[in-house]
């Protein structure tokens, strides 16, 4: 009996053993799952996070430079002057020969002699804006002196005025006159003035025995009298007195004053004003023939090129004395020249005409007869690459990508695919080299794949 107790016994305990253990592998079963699920899902995660981030920039690069020699693509043509020495291929090398182009006369250009006239004025202080400077006179009974008064326009002017007070029957002789020059090829002589003649018996004219008058002489010649005007200015203008001064030096213009009171009783004020005194003296001015001959240069280069994106050349050019080239590029959907630039040279030393339109004349011109040299041509152009292109691809995201592989088409050419197989750091770039001859203004379509993503791409060559 007892036999059978510890004998069960001990079967349960080995039961419950079993049990214990394998309830223990079933929990450490399911951590196992979580934990592989979990890193799984991590992962799963970073991938997704990786191809919702790659970034990367796509370019290419179609071109090529080339250089060329002169003598296998310029044209060299003289159109106006003498050709010395050279030819195209003394264009190849620098120092080994020149093209030098000597000027030709242009044209001559001859002006016939001639006249022409001038005027100038004679007479200095004619408005007395600075007293009686200039002028020299002798006083009477009265004197000489200047004054303001209003004009027509309601301004101020300053004239010269002579006040005098002549007792009964007694006379007063009053001068005012200045020298001035005249030239050899005199044409003629205008003289104007203003005056004003006054007496204190105004606005009643002057009895017929008494005697108010001012005089105007040139060199003792008379020109002119004038009387009493009260209150009103009179103009006289534009005299020929051209007659009175036909010999060249110096002459004289006088204006001169003479009163006489024939009444023995009393005593009269008089004034006279004088303004606006002019001379003008107009000169013929003979002219002699003038010629001159005008010598020049003009020369043309012609580049006969393959179709290109950039052009740039350099003539390496000397003149002997300083010029202006004037350089005109050929316009060729409106067919005329148009100028392109302008360079001013020293003499005897080089320099480079720097260019980039493929046909072009150089025009220069002087005084003097000159001389042009042209060395060394330096032709530089950026052309289509005839071999292909290379697709650039640069990582611009955080993470490395690997790029799978390439895909190429146009309207007209079928889808290509090229294989890459690189992995690409953060920044790091990779150069795809496609031998496709690419077509000038087409449209080409590039996808580029990744492990993740494909991203597109345009351009027109």
């Amino acid at each position: 009996m007892l036999g059978r107790r510890g004998q069960a016994t001990a079967i349960g305990g080995v039961f419950f053993v079993l049990l214990m253990v394998a309830l223990l592998g079933l929990i450490f079963y399911q951590i196992d799952y979580e934990h592989r699920f979990y890193t799984k899902s991590i992962e799963v995660m970073e991938e997704r996070k990786r191809a919702y981030t790659e970034r990367i920039k796509v370019s290419e690069n179609y071109t090529i430079t080339r250089n060329y020699a002169a003598a296998d693509v310029a044209t060299f043509t003289v159109l106006e002057g003498d050709l010395v020495s050279g030819s195209n291929s003394s264009l190849n090398d620098i120092g080994a020969n020149y093209i030098i182009v000597d000027s030709d006369a242009v044209f001559n250009l001859t002006v016939p002699g001639g006249t022409t006239t001038t005027t100038s004025e004679a007479i200095k202080n004619g408005e007395f804006n600075y007293g009686l400077d200039y002028w020299i006179y002798v006083n009477g009974v009265g004197s000489w002196n200047t004054s303001t008064y209003i004009n027509g326009t309601g301004g101020l002017d300053t004239a010269a005025i002579y006040s005098t007070i002549v007792s009964g029957g007694a006379v007063d002789n009053a001068k005012l006159y200045q020298s001035f020059t005249v030239g050899e090829n005199l044409k003629s002589a205008e003289l104007s003035f203003n005056y004003r003649m006054w007496w204190e018996l105004c606005p009643f004219p002057l009895p017929r025995e008494y005697i108010f008058n001012l005089f105007v002489f040139i060199d003792n010649n008379a020109i002119g009298t004038y009387s009493l005007t009260c209150n009103e200015w009179r103009s006289i203008s534009a005299i020929n007195v051209t007659d009175y001064l036909t010999t060249p030096g110096n002459h004289t213009l006088e204006f001169r004053i003479y009163i006489y009171n024939p009444n023995k009783r009393l005593s009269f004020s008089y004034k006279v004003w004088i303004d606006k005194v002019s001379l003008k003296l107009t000169y013929i001015d003979e002219t002699a023939e003038f010629s001159s001959v005008v010598y020049g240069i003009d020369a043309m280069l012609d580049l006969d090129l393959p179709d290109y994106y950039n052009l740039t050349y350099k003539l390496l050019t000397q003149t002997n004395i300083s010029l202006i080239l004037d350089v005109y590029a050929f316009d060729e959907e409106n067919n005329i020249w148009v100028l392109y630039d302008k360079f001013l040279t020293v003499a005897n030393e080089w320099s480079n005409v720097t260019l980039d339109s493929p046909r072009i004349r150089i025009y220069a011109e002087s005084q003097h007869p000159f001389r042009i040299q042209f060395d060394y041509l330096y032709v530089e152009t950026t052309e289509l690459n005839p071999n292909g292109f290379t697709l650039i691809i640069e990582n611009a995201g955080d993470y490395d990508l690997e790029i799978v592989a390439c895909w190429l088409k146009n309207e007209t050419l079928d889808a290509l695919r090229y294989e890459v197989g690189r992995s690409l750091l953060p920044g790091e770039r990779l150069e795809v080299n496609i031998p496709v001859v690419l077509t000038k203004g087409s449209l080409y379509q590039v996808r580029v794949v990744t492990r993740n993503n494909v991203f597109k791409h345009s351009f027109t060559p």
